[in-house]
């Protein structure tokens, strides 16, 4: 079986293209496993991608979750300059619908809030109130600045990609109470515990307090 890639140089290609950290990581850990699991050679041929998008395919992983992980052997097809040999991704239809299990029902978005109010966590009070006024992720909270507030629109960016949501206004005079008790007047409204920012230049996204919420629901 051929030696395992050097992924020191796709790693800085990946980094010249301004993909982000996690991205990186996720594409090294996948094209890892290509090789890993298919003993292909350099540059590995179109055929073996195309095997092993099928073969993850039949063990049961869903066709964005395949494509996910195609995308990375992609790319260092790319790396190699070898682009003949990359495997066109599956087909997936675009889900229009949200499962019901996915949802969360009015009741037990009270029942939260609720839990919420009776630990006395008002941060956390703050952060399931916003998540589910706005949409956003636990990691885009740190887009909730106090400009933001003020303005009841932030910029959330993400991925490469920039989008802009509205702020409902009684969740903005929620925040903008928030701001004076703590003397917050720029920079991230929801900040982890102690103010501390995140490597990234954000603010710490409060996941545990909001999992500890959740679990008895």
């Amino acid at each position: 079986m051929p030696a395992m890639p050097d992924f020191t140089a796709y790693r800085a290609w990946l980094q010249q293209r301004e993909r982000s950290a996690g991205t990186i990581e996720k594409y090294l850990r996948d094209a890892a496993r290509f090789f890993r699991e298919t003993g292909a050679p350099q540059p590995p041929p179109k055929a073996a991608v195309a095997a092993w998008r099928d073969a993850l395919a039949a063990r049961g992983y869903a066709p964005a979750s395949v494509n996910a992980m195609l995308a990375a052997v992609n790319a260092y097809q790319d790396f190699c300059g070898n682009p003949a040999g990359k495997a066109k991704p599956l087909k997936c239809q675009r889900r229009i619908f949200c499962e019901a299990r996915r949802e969360l029902s009015r009741a037990e978005y009270f029942r939260l809030l609720d839990a919420a109010r009776r630990t006395g966590r008002k941060r956390t009070l703050l952060v399931l109130q916003t998540l589910c006024a706005t949409g956003i992720r636990v990691s885009e909270l740190r887009f909730i600045t106090a400009e933001a507030v003020r303005k009841g629109r932030a910029a959330i960016r993400c991925k490469g990609k920039c989008r802009e949501i509205l702020l409902p206004k009684p969740l903005c005079h929620k925040l903008e109470r928030w701001c004076a008790r703590r003397r917050i007047h720029n920079g991230p409204v929801l900040l982890g515990r102690g103010g501390v920012r995140s490597a990234a230049g954000g603010a710490q996204a409060p996941r545990r307090p909001v999992t500890r919420v959740c679990e008895p629901y």
